[in-house]
């Protein structure tokens, strides 16, 4: 027990180093993850703090006889196309004398993030491992129970859909149809049989109690914000959010509401900072304001499915 947690000691000047250049980190069991803003104006100085930062990071695994592999480390610049084309002249970060180039997509926590963030790779490769679990259990469903089915169905394939979920909102109609397709495909199989063929994705959907795509999105979101303002962790999230304030008294003062930033572009409004606020002003007070994150739980998935149903 005591091996993770002296590790995270050895470890930790690790983001001292960082921050001391004032470079964002994340740190993870076998990664990290450092990041920088660029924009037009501060393209050359940002970039000569990252460089400093990676030679400073270089410097110190050295010192303590940790290895830096240039070989399995990574870059990628994520913008607008428009931004990303005024970004050409970014050059190409260096390790330990190693050239990092950039590339078109990531592979971070099961996610693969391209330079766009449209996640279409992602979605694409979600897709087709659902079908390929979807085909397996259509060969051994004769074979089980109702039950069985169900539980396998959730357990092999339903997780993957709701594996970091989040990051899916505002993301393009197409990529949910692909999504809505794959789980309306494992609905299928999952009540196969006794005459229930007939029945719409949506009946199927409902009798097996699953919410659809974009609700499972929403549900995640609104989850992981009660969460955020329950316990203030991850800080870094907690950051983002801020309790609606009106420059006057009003009946809005306290029903829990988050401030919405203004954004002016689409790949604005996939931040977290404000899809985040919009679906959790969203919910009904009283269920904003339940006493805890569990109870928000239960009254929010209800919720849910009447509108589901609703439509």
């Amino acid at each position: 027990m005591l091996g993770p947690l002296l590790f995270t000691c050895y470890i930790s000047p690790i983001s001292l180093i960082a921050s001391s250049f004032d470079v964002t980190i994340q740190q993870y069991a076998d990664d990290t993850q450092i990041y920088i803003t660029l924009t037009t104006a501060n393209v050359t100085a940002n970039l000569t703090r990252l460089s400093s930062c990676l030679s400073a990071l270089h410097n110190w695994f050295c010192h303590y006889g940790l290895a830096l592999n240039s070989s399995k480390s990574e870059s990628i610049l994520f913008g607008t196309r428009h931004r990303l084309c005024n970004c050409l002249f970014v050059s190409i970060p260096t390790i330990a004398g190693s050239q990092i180039p950039f590339f078109d997509n990531i592979k971070t926590l099961g996610v693969t993030l391209d330079a766009n963030l449209t996640l279409n790779q992602h979605i694409s490769s979600l897709c087709k491992s659902m079908h390929f679990h979807t085909r397996a259990l259509r060969h051994i469903r004769p074979a089980l129970s109702d039950c069985m089915a169900t539980t396998l169905a959730t357990s092999l394939v339903q997780f993957r859909l709701d594996y970091a979920n989040s990051l899916l909102q505002g993301t393009s109609a197409a990529n949910i149809h692909k999504l809505q397709c794959a789980q309306n495909s494992l609905s299928r199989v999952v009540l196969s049989g006794r005459h229930r063929e007939h029945l719409s994705a949506s009946m199927r959907l409902s009798n097996l109690h699953w919410l659809p795509v974009r609700k499972r999105i929403d549900f995640k979101l609104a989850l992981t914000t009660c969460k955020i303002l329950s316990t203030h962790q991850p800080a870094y999230l907690r950051s983002l959010l801020f309790l609606y304030d009106p420059t006057r008294a009003l009946r809005s003062s306290s029903q829990q509401l988050l401030n919405v930033p203004t954004v002016t572009t689409d790949f604005g409004r996939r931040a977290f900072s404000y899809c985040a606020p919009k679906v959790w002003n969203e919910i009904p007070t009283a269920i904003r304001n339940a006493p805890t994150v569990q109870t928000f739980k239960h009254w929010l998935k209800p919720l849910l499915f009447s509108l589901m149903n609703h439509h």
